[in-house]
């Protein structure tokens, strides 16, 4: 059965908030933040970044998944494909 259009952008949305998420981690420790507030924010990135990432992937579906990431595994990128 094939899914709708509209949940795979929607998943591969989630996908890639979840990665800005993870980026803003790395931002955290350069804020003019207290330690405490800056152990919130970074617990509270990490907590939003899984279920962004965990939504979209169960959204994606593992057939998607798979397929996507072949194109996205280094080790496959200068293999001659057979035509």
């Amino acid at each position: 059965m094939q899914k709708p259009k509209v949940l795979i952008i929607i998943a591969f949305i989630l996908i890639v908030v979840s990665c800005i998420l993870f980026g803003l981690i790395f931002v955290v420790p350069f804020l003019t933040l207290t330690t405490v507030q800056k152990g919130i924010s970074v617990t509270i990135l990490v907590i939003s970044m899984e279920i962004t990432w965990w939504t979209g992937v169960a959204l994606i579906g593992k057939q998607l998944f798979t397929k996507y990431r072949k194109y996205f595994n280094p080790s496959t990128w200068w293999k001659k494909r057979s035509i």
